[in-house]
């Protein structure tokens, strides 16, 4: 019995050590590009992109606070249903808990053998699954693709009111100087409305923009309006999308060109990061082009303290209530060198790199009077005065919103935490069942051998312990051997089986 009570131990401290592991294990994304960043209560989330592994691990997250972005703890979520894209927009709607990957193509170091994708992806929050077909009804056909065809490449989308999202430009990457796609998807229906927006035949198209959303208006900085090839040079393109009044100009003119642009939104400031100005980006250093939106008026230009080169094709984010902005993996200096695997943390606040960053704490959003633009006033039709206005939506590139203070969903690594530690729960319960059922069976054989063998007043018996190993690993015929020892005297006591802790006795 001993022997299968330590094995019973063993296999329950097995299932318990695995169970920890899967818990506290962290998978890093490691070294990528073209992949796109979102948030979500308190957690980052990082989708796609091409890595420098041949990996089917493409959905990953992350929970604040990170008390050094160096040595972050990675957890891998699951990606049952979804397909890997390179260079897709993501936004999430956090009173839906959903987060939508839009456009993009397949990675050239893709393992999955989808080839298709509908032009757009969903991942549920709350149920931790992609891809519910009543989400992927009524896209436009442009947004799909085939791998003989073309894919929307390096759009870019922000959550400019509740369930309402922009989805802005991006280039196709087959066709010279394709038309943009520009849409507002209303998602207050179970099937959502996808608006084409119209827009002046001088509106050039670009994909790899900086955008930012404030008082629901969005702001949108440069990109490359040309078809896909790295000689092509960033833009300084600028323009406002208002949902009231549609696009347009806005009175400023941005210094430089930019592509893969980072806005960050501080209230009323905006801090744009140039990631690519077109120049080659070896012993680039990274600039911050500081925009007020209270005046409409661009400040003057300037490299950030501390400053890290340039990164193409990297993705950033921004918690909302957050002063920090948060970039992740790209090329330091494209084409010729390798994709980076490490996080970049810049506080707005106190214009430098930072490695710490704590759980979101709200700063003001949206109150502050924005002037007219070109006549009409771009201040939202509702705003109910608090620190959460009704279209106090902050955005950065290849990011959205999340809600705040609350702990973030079960990552799937959790979840498969928690069934083993269940599963090795059941078969310790299993085990110890099994274990004093077949003592029990033995001593009920024992005691009719030993009844058969000396009935009453037939014979005399020395109170004699069972053999360890009799009882305890009896044969596999269950047919115990039992040692007798005769005494010198008879006498007529019953014979009586008792079961203990320490073993089997037989007593006369």
């Amino acid at each position: 019995m001993e022997r299968k009570i330590n094995f019973a131990f063993f296999f329950t401290f097995t299932f318990f050590f695995f169970a920890f592991l899967t818990l506290t294990s962290s998978q890093s994304p490691g070294p990528c590009y073209s992949h796109c960043l979102a948030t979500y209560k308190n957690t980052l989330y990082l989708f796609g992109g091409t890595t420098t592994t041949t990996t089917n691990d493409f959905f990953f997250s992350a929970s604040l606070p990170f008390e050094n972005i160096s040595t972050i703890s990675w957890r891998k979520e699951t990606v049952i249903n979804a397909t890997n894209l390179n260079d897709a927009a993501c936004v999430v709607e956090p009173t839906l808990g959903l987060l939508l990957v839009i456009g993009g193509g397949k990675p050239t170091n893709a393992n999955n053998t989808n080839t298709e994708n509908p032009g757009l992806q969903v991942y549920n929050f709350n149920k931790n699954t992609w891809n519910d077909p009543r989400y992927l009804q009524n896209i436009p056909s442009e947004f799909s693709y085939h791998l003989s065809s073309s894919y929307l490449y390096r759009p870019r989308a922000a959550l400019i009111a509740p369930n309402t999202v922009l989805f802005w430009a991006g280039t196709f990457n087959n066709v010279q100087n394709s038309s943009t796609a520009i849409y507002q998807i209303d998602l207050h229906n179970t099937i959502w409305n996808w608006t084409s927006i119209s827009h002046d035949t001088k509106m050039r198209s670009t994909n790899g923009a900086g955008i930012a959303i404030s008082k629901g208006n969005a702001f949108i900085f440069g990109g490359i309006n040309q078809v896909v090839k790295e000689n092509w040079p960033p833009t300084n393109y600028t323009y406002i999308y208002s949902p009231n009044h549609g696009l347009l100009t806005p009175p400023y003119q941005f210094p430089l060109s930019i592509s893969d642009g980072v806005v960050g939104i501080l209230n009323s400031k905006l801090k744009v990061l140039v990631m690519n100005n077109g120049e080659e980006l070896a012993n680039q250093r990274m600039i911050m082009v500081p925009i007020d939106l209270e005046t409409m008026k661009i400040g003057e230009y300037r490299y950030v303290s501390n400053q890290p080169y340039m990164r193409d094709r990297a993705a950033a984010v921004q918690f909302p209530g957050s002063d920090t902005i948060l970039i992740y993996g790209g090329f330091p200096a494209w084409p010729n060198t390798q994709p980076l695997g490490s996080m970049l943390a810049y506080n707005m606040t106190t214009d430098s790199w930072t490695n710490k960053v704590n759980i979101v704490t709200k700063i003001p959003i949206d109150q502050y009077t924005i002037p007219n633009v070109n006549g009409h006033n771009l201040d939202p039709l509702i705003n109910n005065g608090n620190d959460s206005p009704a279209y106090g939506y902050s955005n950065t590139t290849n990011a959205t919103q999340s809600e705040n203070n609350r702990s973030s969903p079960l990552s799937s690594g959790a979840l498969i935490g928690i069934v083993s530690a269940l599963i090795a729960v059941t078969v310790t319960i299993v085990g110890v069942w099994q274990i004093n059922r077949m003592k029990k069976q033995n001593a009920i054989h024992l005691e009719t051998t030993i009844a058969s063998l000396y009935p009453q007043g037939s014979s005399s018996l020395a109170s004699r312990k069972i053999i360890d190993n009799q009882v305890r690993k009896p044969p596999k015929d269950h047919q115990v051997q039992i040692k007798i020892v005769h005494a010198d005297r008879v006498d007529n006591e019953i014979v009586e089986l008792s079961t203990l802790n320490e073993g089997v006795y037989v007593h006369v």
